[in-house]
């Protein structure tokens, strides 16, 4: 994955702070595996699908 989609996702979500603590806490690796199922499952333009997803993973981390 190109560091210029991870980019554009961070840019794209700048105002969400629940993606901005966990994309300052994962390595970059968990960041293109977000970019690659927001891809794959069509929720690029969904910020509802995002913050389902950086919420459980901010669960499991905290688990």
């Amino acid at each position: 994955m190109a560091a210029g989609s991870v980019d554009a996702l961070i840019d794209a979500f700048d105002e969400e702070p629940d993606f901005h603590e966990w994309a300052d806490t994962v390595p970059g690796s968990a960041v293109e595996k977000l970019t690659a199922c927001m891809v794959r499952k069509g929720k690029w333009d969904d910020p509802a699908w995002l913050l389902d997803y950086v919420g459980e993973a901010l669960k499991e981390s905290a688990a």
